[in-house]
């Protein structure tokens, strides 16, 4: 997380100087792997490539997270609402952009922003999509969508016909993501979040 003492729990506050102190700490202490929930201050991705760049021999490599729009998918209890599907779609090319040094993210209270330009796809694990995924939010996005089909397959996932309207949307979007890396020539291992059956 990017909290630090003093902040409220969630809040993109970690500097650059926690960051550097961090990495040296967790290098110190033998991490080999570090996993974040979602895009972080572009402070994070640059002490980790100056990181890596002086640990060559043992960098820290990174499991990172994408968050979804869970506010409104709390709120509809859809995952398949338009707003929701939109706002997925442009959290995933985010985070691509993001690791790759690409990006330019503007400020939306809550969230981390800034330009990005310090590249650490050599040093992605993988991704891991979603959050844990609130029961009560599946089980209505499944009992909203009932009967719908999942689309053809897709080009590196797909999911089965028997696949709930939950796991189509899961399918559809880890598809999207492998999608954007290999549209920048990278195949990333794939992940989702779980803690219950979705």
């Amino acid at each position: 997380g990017s909290s630090v003492p003093g902040k409220d729990p969630g809040q993109v506050a970690a500097t650059r100087s926690d960051y550097d102190r961090w990495f040296t700490q967790m290098g110190e202490l033998g991490v080999g792997v570090v996993r974040v929930y979602t895009i972080l201050s572009p402070a994070f991705y640059d002490a980790l490539r100056d990181y890596n760049l002086r640990h060559a021999a043992r960098p820290l490599y990174v499991l990172h997270g994408i968050w979804i729009p869970e506010e409104r998918w709390y709120a509809t209890g859809n995952a398949w609402d338009p707003q929701v599907v939109r706002a997925m779609r442009s959290e995933i090319a985010d985070a691509v952009a993001v690791v790759h040094g690409d990006a330019q993210i503007p400020y939306v209270r809550g969230h981390a922003a800034g330009v990005y330009r310090s590249d650490i796809s050599p040093w992605m694990l993988g991704w891991s999509f979603g959050i844990e995924w609130d029961p009560a939010s599946v089980i209505a996005t499944n009992a909203k969508n009932a009967g719908r089909r999942a689309r053809s397959p897709g080009t590196y996932i797909h999911t089965l016909p028997s696949a709930s309207p939950m796991e189509q949307w899961i399918g559809e979007h880890l598809d999207l993501l492998a999608g954007e890396e290999a549209r920048r020539g990278f195949s990333i291992p794939l992940t989702f979040t779980n803690y219950r059956s979705v």
